[in-house]
């Protein structure tokens, strides 16, 4: 497959992300607000396709998880102790990322949505490599509407 090609897969997939955890942001308040701290399963499905265009093969996961926390208006969530084994070579992959969300303004002014997503599955020895970096940002007018937005997908396979 064509970088140029994964590269739009991969976009998709961010998005996908993207919408899913900024659903919540916006009801957080402006003010200050204590910070929720929670963990959930590691899982890298959306970007599957894409890791195994890269590296040949479907992963599992074995171990981690993401450590996330939410307060004033930011989501965090950061890969911790990812690990990956390959399906049918047995390669280990080191499993990294993390993803940042931020939420500014609100339904009475104008507000900007930025995120930023990095992924990558790091395979021992001659096992192959995949890095993602994402970008995606998003201005409103106080009416909500849409004024513009930056979209920037770096998909590597090494």
């Amino acid at each position: 497959m064509k970088l140029t090609q994964l590269s739009r897969r991969a976009g998709v997939a961010a998005l996908v992300v993207i919408g899913f955890v900024g659903a919540g942001l916006g009801s957080a308040s402006a003010g200050s607000q204590r910070a929720v701290v929670s963990t959930a399963p590691l899982d890298f499905t959306e970007a599957q396709g894409d890791i195994e265009d890269c590296v040949g093969e479907t992963l599992t996961v074995t171990a981690g998880e993401y450590r996330i926390v939410l307060a004033n208006n930011v989501f965090h969530a950061n890969a911790v102790s990812g690990a990956a084994v390959g399906d049918e070579s047995g390669a280990i992959y080191r499993i990294t990322g993390h993803q940042q969300d931020l939420a500014l303004g609100g339904p009475t002014s104008a507000g900007v949505y930025t995120t930023v997503v990095t992924l990558n599955a790091i395979g021992q020895g001659g096992a192959g490599k995949f890095s993602a970096h994402f970008l995606f940002r998003m201005t409103f007018t106080p009416a909500g509407v849409p004024t513009a937005d930056i979209t920037k997908i770096d998909v590597r396979c090494v």
